[in-house]
């Protein structure tokens, strides 16, 4: 007995052959997964040949089915072209005589649709009705165009009569009109020669602007009424209807940024007068606490103008933080009041 050069103590070369056979599992070949069932089940491979051969076959089956061509000479293709080139006839009638309606554009959109069936029908194969298709879809292009052209300014013409009459509400969605068709061109035919971005901005700012009348006359009137109210001395009422204004004020800014009734500004001098106002009857009261301690103070009582400064100096603290628009916040002022406090408060504890 021989041993292997590589001296496995379990590997023996006998000169009868047979050694692989010997060989422990890390020293034999694995075979491949396709190579195992190739061998081991022939039935099965057979199998899935036969299915991915029927899977191809019904593909092409269907793919061919879908591209199936008609000849240009059967009966219904040469009625279909037929019919389509009278309803072409008959918009071309109705255009030689006066401008084309959106009724008029849809015989001419029948007529391209029935060019571009028989197209997909015959393979599309005809250089001459492909050009007749693309000349039909030019046409109905350049009418499409000037309808939405003549529909927009129509409907503006209308609209500025109604304002110059003083019935913006009646304007409004004439305006409204003229926009849409000036949008519609100008996104559906950006090559054509009515189209108009500067009178789409146009338009789309007048609309807002009339859009904004009613609510900017409902912040006018609310307005007017806060500061009557705030005149009369009516603090209550008057806070209510500067609320009132800024919740329309707010919403003008935010859905109508770009109209003139937009004001930021107008938002803070709103808040202030409502502050101002909420704070009014501590300011009173600042004031009386103030006179009170001045007498206090007079009479010798310091303990007691000690208190009055520091109530005092409680309600401008809560004005300062609570109002803080208010025309009365004053940092100054808490100071003094803190001032007078301590020195009141000095005086009690020396005497």
């Amino acid at each position: 007995m021989l041993e292997l050069p590589f001296s496995h103590p379990r590997v023996a070369f006998s000169r009868g052959g047979g050694w692989l056979a010997n060989l422990p599992m890390p020293f034999r070949r694995k075979r491949h997964p396709v190579m195992a069932l190739i061998e081991d089940r022939p039935l099965v491979l057979a199998f899935l040949v036969v299915l991915a051969v029927g899977i191809l076959a019904g593909f092409a089956w269907w793919w061919s089915a879908g591209r199936r061509w008609h000849a240009a000479d059967d009966p219904v293709i040469v009625q279909m072209l037929a019919s389509g080139k009278a309803l072409e006839s008959e918009y071309l009638s109705i255009a030689a005589v006066r401008d084309p309606t959106d009724e008029d554009l849809t015989l001419l959109g029948r007529a391209i649709e029935n060019q571009r069936n028989w197209m997909r029908a015959v393979g599309g194969n005809d250089p001459e009705q492909l050009a007749r298709l693309r000349e039909m879809e030019n046409t109905y292009d350049t009418a499409h165009a000037r309808l939405l052209a003549t529909k927009s300014r129509e409907a503006e013409a209308v609209a500025r009569r109604e304002i110059d009459a003083g019935h913006p509400a009646v304007a409004l969605p004439k305006l409204q009109e003229a926009l849409d068709a000036q949008r519609e061109l100008n996104r559906g035919h950006p090559r054509a020669e009515h189209r108009d971005l500067a009178r789409e901005n146009s338009l789309a700012q007048e609309v807002e602007a009339l859009r904004v009348e009613p609510l900017a006359a409902e912040l006018n009137v609310a307005t007017d009424k806060a500061k009557a109210a705030a005149a009369t001395g009516q603090t209550g009422e008057a806070i209510v209807a500067w609320k009132t204004a800024r919740e329309l004020q707010a919403r003008i800014n935010r859905e109508f940024p770009r109209v003139r009734y937009a004001d930021l500004s107008n938002l803070d001098r709103i808040d202030v007068e409502i502050d101002t106002l909420a704070s009014a009857p501590n300011v009173t009261l600042i004031a009386d606490l103030q006179n009170r301690a001045g007498i206090a103070t007079a009479r010798g009582n310091t303990t007691e103008a000690a208190s009055l400064w520091g109530e005092a100096a409680a309600l401008q603290r809560k004005i300062n933080k609570e109002t803080p628009h208010s025309r009365h916040v004053s940092a100054e002022r808490l100071d003094l009041l803190e001032v007078e406090r301590q020195t009141a408060l000095g005086s009690s504890i020396a005497g």
